[in-house]
């Protein structure tokens, strides 16, 4: 039996030399963050390049109930 879960992906394909070298600014905590607080709810979180040059965000979420 499996309990009720919340999935979510985001992807993108590989970027542009413009994109790359924008120096867009970065805190440097987005990934670690996001992992944190998935783990922190009981969840799974995986991220990393794809095979296509691109960049993959995956978490898997419990759907509990609210009683906290």
């Amino acid at each position: 039996h499996r309990e009720a879960e919340v999935a979510m992906q985001v992807e993108n394909g590989p970027s542009d030399a413009a994109a790359a070298d924008a120096g867009l600014p970065s805190g440097g905590n987005g990934l670690v963050g996001m992992r944190e607080r998935v783990l922190g709810l009981g969840g799974v979180f995986v991220s990393g390049p794809t095979d296509a040059g691109g960049f993959r965000v995956s978490a898997v979420l419990p759907a509990g109930s609210n009683d906290a």
